[in-house]
């Protein structure tokens, strides 16, 4: 519609200057050199037009021939940065498909003229690597070092990064990785890189720093940093025992609750106390932890601290007989306990409980003990023998029935009923 009206007013306005044009009588003339030049009006305005026309034209074409060179120049260079994409394009492909040689070798050469070489220049080095050409690979590096620009520093350090965790040079990629985890705190790949190198270091207290990044990224699920710190305190506290026992207490006291919690944990950390000889203060944390949460890891090892107060340990571990009647492992602690606390009839009656309930190697060596001290060297001897061939040869005691009851020398020493469970029955004694 448009178009109509604008071809409608152009022809309504050439008509009126024709119209116009004969109408008029005026005329133009010119004097110049004893010539003179007369024409009507519109005939001079006409000729004025086309010769302004021409001048233009001319001095256009003027400038054309004198920029003829940078015209050429910047036809070649078109050409040339469209080569370099095609080129680029197909390194990229490529490289995606696997394909090494054809990836580095498409992406050096689109390099020349592309927008950003230092791309080009990342990828062919990753792909030199993966060929095993580690010398191209570094030189690939270096030229995109030279045109790392600021934005780019992240993405050259990882690269150069990963190249150097391929040589095991670990240090040097921390190096480069430890000041740009620092300021870029929240950036995933980098909060990785660092992680699977300080994995590869063991440098468990730097793994606990980066953990809340990790989380926060994405980079390990909440289950997966659970885990991973309690690997890394378990370490640490290890580390620490070997040094001194104030580091040891510093850790413990620097883990999350999540953490404090774990069995493992909390046995080791009560293992260390008992090496530097602290088993009341073992006591207290094992007692603490198994108050929270029931474990058989725990029970086991809290009969093996020997602290200030045996009768108070003895009663809070039969506190949990009610709880556990066929927990073993609780019976044997307690058979400790009342060993610790020279209670030997209690102590032989604990333990052939938890021999009846599962037969252990420490509970054969226990009664072995308890029976020395009584003096039956014989039958000391023969749990002695027990507890060894299950030791040695866990499937044979399997197969064969525990031969322990069967001595005509215990059955009043042992004080075992025929009806109950040995727990039941040892609380009705």
């Amino acid at each position: 519609m448009m178009r109509v009206i604008f071809f409608c007013a152009i022809l309504a306005l050439a008509v009126w200057a024709g119209v116009s044009m004969q109408a008029s009588h005026g005329y133009v003339g010119i004097n110049f050199a004893g010539w003179t030049v007369e024409s009507p009006i519109w005939l001079a305005l006409i000729a004025l037009i086309l010769v302004s026309i021409v001048i233009v034209s001319a001095f256009k074409l003027i400038h054309i021939l004198m920029n003829l060179k940078a015209f050429f120049l910047r036809l070649r260079t078109e050409r040339r940065l469209k080569k370099s994409k095609i080129k680029t394009t197909k390194g990229l492909l490529a490289f995606l498909e696997g394909d090494w040689h054809e990836a580095e070798h498409s992406l050096v050469a689109g390099a020349a003229c592309i927008d950003l070489p230092f791309i080009n220049y990342i990828f062919a080095a990753k792909a030199a690597g993966e060929q095993g050409h580690m010398e191209q690979a570094n030189h690939y590096l270096k030229e995109a070092e030279k045109l790392t620009q600021e934005k780019d520093t992240v993405a050259y350090a990882l690269q150069r990064a990963r190249w150097l965790c391929q040589q095991n040079n670990w240090s040097e990629a921390l190096t480069l990785l430890e000041p740009l985890v620092a300021e870029h705190g929240a950036h995933a790949e980098l909060l990785n890189a660092a992680y699977k190198i300080y994995e590869q270091q063991k440098n468990w207290a730097k793994i606990i720093e980066l953990m809340p990044g990790l989380i926060k990224t994405k980079v390990l699920t909440e289950a997966q940093a659970l885990q991973v710190q309690k690997q890394a305190y378990g370490e640490l506290i290890l580390q620490a025992g070997e040094r001194s026992l104030v580091e040891v207490k510093a850790v413990w006291k620097d883990m999350p609750k999540a953490v404090h919690t774990d069995s493992h944990l909390v046995c080791l950390y009560a293992n260390t106390l008992l090496q530097h000889q602290l088993p009341d203060e073992a006591e207290q944390v094992l007692r603490q932890s198994i108050k929270r949460n029931w474990n058989e890891e725990l029970i086991k090892l809290y009969g093996k601290v020997k602290s200030s107060y045996p009768q108070k340990q003895l009663a809070f571990a039969e506190h949990f007989l009610k709880e556990q009647p066929k927990s073993a492992v609780l019976l044997l602690t307690l058979g400790r306990l009342s060993l610790y606390h020279q209670l030997w009839g209690k102590a032989q009656r604990y333990l052939e409980a938890s021999i009846t309930l599962a037969p252990q190697a420490e509970a054969f060596s226990e009664l072995g003990r308890l029976l020395m001290k009584l003096n039956k060297l014989e039958e000391a001897a023969e749990y002695f023998r027990r507890g060894l061939t299950m030791v040695t040869n866990q499937e044979c005691l399997a197969e064969e029935p525990f031969m322990g009851l069967a001595f005509s020398a215990t059955p009043g020493i042992m004080g075992i009923s025929s009806t109950g469970t040995p727990s039941e029955r040892i609380l009705q004694d």
